[in-house]
């Protein structure tokens, strides 16, 4: 139901449900438009920060939400974001749009200097570039025929944060081997969401994935 997320109220979030041990996402494909519901995501963001809590940012930009006069906006709001942000996912085109450069070495070190701790950058078939720690590897994905792409970056999203918090729940940061374990898994669930229609319905199980 479009417009109705821009009527999300930071005096109505029950506080008694999050603690450190939890991961906060913001997908900003309407946070960051104007309304209510930016102010509820900056007051949400700094709570995180104020209680340490793992803090996941994925831009999902989209062209017919962000028009030409709001761009120069969108990319500093990103900014603000990616610069205290645990965890980061962006696709080629994304972290090129708000580094401003076609490099993506360069873009990728324009990211971590903003203050980004984990970068994992999507590259459709190719797989997903991993960058943390100074260390960078590009994780594989799996062959597959693809039928619809709808979700497919959610998907993958939801299964990095879930696995990643499997972790935080164990007082422990992931490492650099956890990341690459994590993403191999979830570039097959992004893989298998291409293969079947909707975003919610074409999303594997965990024993599907395992299968493969």
């Amino acid at each position: 139901m479009r417009g109705c997320d821009k009527d999300y109220d930071y005096k109505k979030i029950d506080f008694s449900c999050i603690d450190n041990k939890d991961i906060l996402h913001f997908g900003s494909a309407t946070g960051l438009l104007d309304g209510n519901l930016k102010e509820t995501y900056i007051k949400l963001f700094e709570y995180a920060k104020q209680n340490n809590i793992f803090i996941s940012f994925d831009p999902n930009y989209r062209e017919n939400l962000i028009k030409k006069n709001m761009l120069h906006k969108f990319i500093e709001d990103c900014k603000y974001f990616i610069k205290n942000s645990d965890f980061i996912k962006m696709s080629e085109e994304e972290i090129k749009l708000i580094c401003k450069k076609d490099n993506l070495e360069e873009c990728i070190k324009d990211i971590h200097l903003l203050g980004g701790k984990i970068l994992a950058i999507t590259l459709g078939k190719n797989g997903t570039l991993i960058s943390f720690d100074n260390k960078i590897e590009i994780i594989p994905s799996i062959k597959i025929n693809q039928i619809d792409s709808t979700g497919a970056g959610d998907a993958f999203v939801g299964s990095m944060l879930s696995l990643i918090l499997d972790i935080i729940q164990q007082n422990k940061y992931p490492t650099f081997e956890d990341l690459k374990q994590i993403c191999l898994f979830s570039n097959k669930v992004g893989a298998i969401t291409c293969t079947n229609y909707g975003a919610m319905d074409s999303i594997p199980t965990k024993e599907q994935i395992e299968k493969i």
